[in-house]
C-alpha cells in the first residue's frame, strides 16, 4: 500500500472518532448543552474534572447565544495566579476574541458564584447600553441601578481607578452572580439587587431554566490535537471523564505510524 494512501486513512480514522493527539498532557476540550440545545465549550486542563457541575451550573443561569461564543478553561486552583493575576480566583479574558473564562478546579457554592460572576463579564461584554462606553452592563440594569449617577458623582468608573469594588463591569458582573445565589455578595458600600431589580434582570435577560436530566444518549464529545511526525508512534489510552461515563465497544486506536 502507498504511502500517500496510508496517510489518507490514517486521516480518515482519526477524523471519525474526532480524537487527535494532545498538545499538552491533560487537555481536552468537552462540549455540552444547555436547556435549548446550545454548546458550551470546555476546556480541561486538570485531573478528575466533572463538567457536568459546570456545565450545571451555567445551564441553569439567565443567558443566550452567547453562551456558544466562550470557552471555558478549568485548571488546577494552584495555576490561577499565573493566569489571571494577583490574588484573583478566576477571570475573564478575550473582550474581542476568543473570549475564556478560566476557573479552578473543583465543586462548591463559591465555585459556582465565581464562575457566574465570570459569566457575568462575557455576558456584559455581549450587550450594550447606548451612548455609553463600554463596559457598561445591560440597558435595564444600567437604568436601574442608578450607574449615570454614580458615575457622575465619582463613585463608580469604567476602570479600576476607584478600586475593584467601583468598577462598573464588577459591579454588574456581581450583581448578576447574586441574583442567581442570593448570597455572597462582594460590594461592600452598594445594596445587593433587590427583588425588583433581579426580577428586571431576569426579564431582560431570560428566565434562568432548571438544568435537563441526563440521557443516556446525549454524547460527551472529547477533541484532542497534535501533530504527528513522519514515521512517529504514539500510544494514545482511553479514558473515562466523570461518574457513570461508560466505554462503547469501539476499536482502540492506539498507535499510528506513517
Amino acid at each position: 500500500m502507498g504511502r500517500a494512501v496510508v496517510k489518507t486513512l490514517l486521516v480518515l480514522v482519526v477524523a471519525s472518532l474526532t480524537l487527535a493527539l494532545a498538545t499538552s498532557a491533560g487537555a481536552a476540550i468537552i462540549t455540552s448543552q444547555d436547556g435549548q440545545g446550545r454548546r458550551i465549550t470546555f476546556d480541561v486542563r486538570a485531573a478528575t474534572v466533572d463538567t457536568d457541575w459546570y456545565a450545571a451550573v451555567l445551564r441553569a443561569s439567565a443567558h443566550g447565544d452567547e453562551i456558544s461564543d466562550v470557552t471555558v478553561r478549568i485548571v488546577p486552583e494552584a495555576q490561577i495566579g499565573s493566569l489571571c493575576g494577583g490574588d484573583a480566583v478566576a477571570c475573564y479574558t478575550g473582550q474581542e476574541r476568543n473570549p475564556t473564562i478560566i476557573v479552578p478546579a473543583g465543586q462548591s457554592t463559591s465555585l459556582e458564584s465565581t464562575l457566574l460572576h465570570e459569566y457575568g463579564h462575557h455576558l456584559d461584554a455581549n450587550w450594550s447600553v447606548p451612548g455609553v462606553r463600554e463596559l457598561n452592563g445591560t440597558p435595564v440594569w444600567w437604568t436601574m441601578r442608578g450607574m449615570a449617577g454614580l458615575l457622575a458623582q465619582h463613585r463608580v468608573a469604567f476602570d479600576y481607578s476607584l478600586g475593584w469594588n467601583h468598577s462598573i463591569p464588577e459591579v454588574f458582573a456581581e450583581d448578576y452572580a447574586y441574583i442567581h445565589m442570593g448570597a455572597g455578595y462582594g460590594i461592600p458600600w452598594l445594596a445587593p439587587p433587590d427583588q425588583t431589580l433581579k426580577d428586571a434582570m431576569f426579564a431582560e435577560l431570560g428566565s434562568p431554566t432548571a438544568p435537563l436530566p441526563p440521557t443516556r444518549n446525549e454524547p460527551v464529545v472529547i477533541t484532542r490535537s497534535g501533530t504527528l511526525a513522519p514515521r512517529g508512534n504514539r500510544s494514545l489510552p482511553f479514558g473515562l471523564l466523570g461518574p457513570g461515563r461508560r466505554e462503547r465497544n469501539h476499536p482502540r486506536v492506539g498507535t499510528s505510524e506513517v
